[in-house]
């Protein structure tokens, strides 16, 4: 976990579970990241999902893989993160 927290110094990284992998473009992930979100009236915390798209180089990864992805410069019209590695393979 130390080497985690060491990527993790300076850079826009989150963790997420990988939710969808494209059939048509093998190197295409869908990622959701869970964030935590306070409601405004109440105060109550409760968690949202945001969804991104995901470049996998190497297409070694599958649907319930939790993965560290890294923001970078857009690679296409709807990719703009890059899979770091992968930190909980699906059993």
């Amino acid at each position: 976990m130390d080497s985690v927290k060491k990527i993790l110094s300076g850079n826009r990284f989150s963790k997420g579970m990988v939710v969808k992998k494209s059939h048509t473009t093998p190197d295409t992930l869908k990622v959701a990241i869970r964030v935590p979100v306070k409601d405004k009236r109440y105060k109550k915390g409760t968690w949202s999902s945001k969804y991104f798209m995901v470049h996998d180089e190497e297409c070694l990864t599958q649907v319930g893989d939790w993965v560290l992805v890294e923001e970078t410069r857009p690679i296409s019209a709807s990719k703009k993160h890059v899979l770091v590695r992968i930190l909980n393979t699906r059993t």
